[in-house]
């Protein structure tokens, strides 16, 4: 009976694992190449947030977490912007986050900054950036403390402050010539009932 019951648990996780496989897969065959926009002494990445991003870009929750996501013409820079907001009762998981992946295959070699706007209610959660390489090797920017911060306010993030994650299976090396995919994601307090955060003027900065 035990014997029976382990290999049903092994049966269980092999197919979570191939479902996982199968989504990455499905994520992997519709990543779109988008052209960036070269402006003064930066690259755009997303300066104006339109119905038609979508194309590009995927909103999601994980582990049960309840959010929504809107274009709203709330911006702090430009006529749009995106509209994250967590509602009550997510403290129902644990883990719960959020994250927007923007798909694409950048070289980042001549850049040494991220730039991007963000409007928060200063309710506190952990915010990371995720860059992405070919080889499967994933830097991040963690702050765990960022969303305390009430209000508007612009951030620069230095390539050089990025840290390898340990799930990386790569070669450890940073080659920023070989972004295929940048992340955020927002975990917010599990103490909180709500959260509403906006997002805009994503760029690349050349010089910083």
């Amino acid at each position: 009976m035990r014997l029976i019951w382990i290999i049903m648990v092994v049966f269980l996780c092999t197919a979570c694992t191939s479902k996982i496989d199968r989504d990455f897969e499905r994520l992997v065959k519709t990543m779109e190449y988008r052209r960036l926009i070269e402006k003064d002494n930066k690259i755009v990445l997303l300066e104006d947030f339109e119905s038609g991003m979508k194309s590009y870009m995927e909103i999601a929750s994980g582990n049960g977490g309840k959010l929504t996501a809107d274009i709203s013409d709330d911006s702090p820079v430009f006529g749009n912007a995106l509209k994250l907001d967590y509602r009550k009762k997510l403290v129902t998981t644990k883990n719960t986050y959020a994250y927007v992946y923007f798909y694409g295959k950048y070289n980042f070699t001549n850049f040494s900054a991220m730039q991007f706007t963000i409007k928060t209610q200063g309710k506190g959660g952990v915010m990371d950036i995720q860059l992405m390489e070919t080889d499967n090797d994933t830097w991040v920017w963690h702050k765990k403390n960022f969303l305390v911060m009430r209000g508007t306010f612009e951030s620069v993030l230095k390539f050089d402050d990025f840290e390898i994650a340990s799930w990386s299976e790569g070669d450890r090396v940073f080659d920023r010539s070989n972004i295929k995919g940048l992340v955020i994601t927002f975990n917010p307090s599990p103490i909180l009932p709500s959260q509403t955060i906006l997002i805009d003027n994503v760029m690349l900065l050349r010089e910083y």
